[in-house]
Formats: C-alpha cells, sequence, structure tokens
C-alpha cells in the first residue's frame, strides 16, 4: 500500500516476517507489517544509518534495497515522532 512520499522519500506499507529471536525460538518467523522506505538521492545504507542515528532514532533493516521500518517496535501514540524521522532524511 503506496503512502506517497516526501521530497526524495518514497515510503510504503508492505507485510513482511521478522525474527522471533533467539532463546527457545531461535530462527523462527512470524508476520509483521512494515514501512518500506526508498530515497531517491542516497543509498539504504545511508538512509538507515540517518534513521538510526538522527533526532528521533529509528530501530531499521534493510532488505532488498529498502529500509525497513517493523510497526512491532513503534507504539501508536509515537506515530508523530516517525513522522518527524522521515521528514528529516526526506
Amino acid at each position: 500500500m503506496g503512502l506517497g512520499g516526501v521530497g526524495s522519500l518514497s515510503v510504503d506499507v508492505a507485510r513482511e516476517t521478522a525474527l522471533v529471536g533467539g532463546g527457545s525460538l531461535p530462527g523462527a518467523e512470524m508476520p509483521t507489517a512494515v514501512l518500506a522506505v526508498e530515497h531517491s538521492e542516497i543509498s539504504a545504507d545511508e538512509l538507515a544509518l540517518r534513521l538510526r542515528t538522527g533526532p528521533v532514532r529509528m530501530f531499521t533493516r534493510i532488505q532488498h534495497d529498502r529500509v525497513l521500518v517493523d510497526l512491532r517496535s513503534v507504539l501508536a501514540e509515537d506515530d508523530q515522532l516517525v513522522i518527524e524521522a522521515l521528514t528529516a532524511v526526506a
């Protein structure tokens, strides 16, 4: 589902899988929703770095040259912070 973009940024909502974690479920996957973010002027590595180290720090991962923000790590009340972080790198 396309959300559009701001400036050089393109943001879509996508379905992905995420690793559950270690412990009793190493390597187990679960479905999740992500924001898939691309920038037309910088690499996915640079975009992820900017999102991870900016004023509003975000957990990200890179998959298929897109930066993914797993929405399991974002609280509903933090939506405005996500918008601010994405706008700052646009």
